[in-house]
């Protein structure tokens, strides 16, 4: 039952109780109102005396007299007219539904199982799409890898090229040399070149002094490669490369040569090459020859470079007021100089080593930065403080 019929219950018996109440009211009150007074007996009448009836010997059953209730409509007050009394209507309210009916007006839902297996089906439908587009992209990226490969392989035994027209990129001529367009035919003793090959190729590396023979028998250079390039890039490559590759240790004698003018860099021309600075004062002690090189050793391979002198006072000036600005002019060079890390110093410190003084700024604490030293005739300069003890040792012969 709801609150609204309970209350409206409520206030047809409140109502139903005041009308009964307040017809009772009106009922008593009229009954007071048409209550017949006394009459009053005139005073000069006479009152006839009424005879005594006459005794009898058997006393005389007198009938008694039951009260009546009151006239509900007394004599001379029209009765007030009353509402027929409605009895209420009971509020029916509806019945529960039977067992019987409740199974015939409720469907039952359809069986979990069926949405369970749309939604597989839906789940497994997607994976399979998934697992396509997976499988075709790893198919795909196999077969470039595979063409790729296959392709550097052919470029470096130098056999004819296939065309690779889905790969635009490959069309275009690398700028970076192989390795076979780089270093020179391998002789029988070696397994890289042997200075005589590596100079017979070019006139113009053929050394005409003594300090590339002397420094070669000095050093024990046993081999000797010459590194081709057309431009910077190339060089820098090149150069990379090769001194992460190089194997066994001690020297091995570097020429870099030009193509197509197969022309031997100078230390000067090396320098502008990689638009290094170089301060007049010192390039004016500089003699015509140079001496490039690589020292390998426990924590790899370190670049060199060994430059015939004119004065040795007057360069090692020069060079100490080249420290505040050597890092700056030779930020070019710096694949050679090594990636600052822990231990990076930003000036020159000095050590004595075999009554020489070896001038160095740390990069990092695995022996890399710009060392030099000046050694007699000889300006030494390198990418790593034992790579300058080695060249000192050998030409001190220590």
């Amino acid at each position: 039952m709801r609150r609204e019929d309970i209350r409206t219950m409520e206030k047809d018996i409140t109502r139903i109780r005041e009308n009964e109440s307040n017809t009772q009211l009106q009922q008593v009150s009229g009954n007071a109102q048409q209550r017949p007074m006394p009459t009053q007996i005139p005073k000069a009448a006479s009152i006839s005396p009424v005879p005594a009836p006459p005794i009898s010997p058997t006393p005389q059953r007198i009938p008694e007299t039951k009260p009546q209730p009151p006239d509900p409509n007394p004599v001379g007050i029209p009765p007030k007219p009353q509402a027929p009394y409605q009895p209420q209507q009971r509020q029916t309210f509806p019945r529960p539904l039977e067992r019987s009916s409740f199974k015939e007006t409720f469907t039952a839902p359809q069986p979990a199982q069926t949405i369970i297996r749309d939604i597989t089906e839906t789940s497994s439908s997607s994976k399979k799409n998934f697992l396509r587009v997976l499988l075709i992209v790893i198919l795909g990226f196999i077969f470039v890898t595979g063409a790729l490969w296959g392709f550097w392989a052919l470029q470096g035994k130098g056999l004819p090229l296939p065309p690779l027209g889905f790969l635009p990129f490959i069309g275009k001529e690398s700028s970076t040399p192989s390795p076979t367009n780089s270093v020179p035919p391998v002789s029988a003793e070696s397994p890289l070149a042997s200075p005589s090959q590596s100079v017979a190729s070019s006139p113009t590396a053929t050394p005409t002094s003594n300090f590339i023979s002397l420094l070669t028998e000095t050093l024990h250079i046993k081999q000797t490669v010459a590194l081709q390039f057309k431009n910077r890039a190339d060089l820098q490559t090149t150069l990379s490369r090769f001194a992460a590759e190089a194997k066994g240790a001690g020297f091995l004698r570097l020429l870099f040569q030009k193509q197509p003018e197969r022309t031997t860099l100078s230390a000067q021309e090396f320098f502008t090459t990689f638009n290094a600075v170089v301060p007049p004062d010192v390039q004016a002690q500089w003699d015509s020859n140079e001496f490039y090189f690589l020292y390998t050793f426990t924590r790899g391979t370190r670049f060199g470079i060994i430059i015939p002198i004119k004065d040795e006072g007057e360069t090692l000036r020069a060079m100490r007021n080249w420290e505040q600005t050597i890092e700056r002019d030779t930020q070019n060079l710096s694949f050679l100089w090594g990636a600052k890390g822990t231990g990076y110093a930003s000036s020159f410190r000095s050590k004595a080593y075999l009554n020489n003084e070896i001038r160095f700024q740390t990069f990092s604490l695995n022996d890399s930065g710009i060392v030099y030293a000046v050694v007699g005739n000889y300006l030494i300069i390198a990418s790593s403080y034992e790579t300058v003890q080695a060249t000192m040792n050998a030409l001190l012969e220590q």
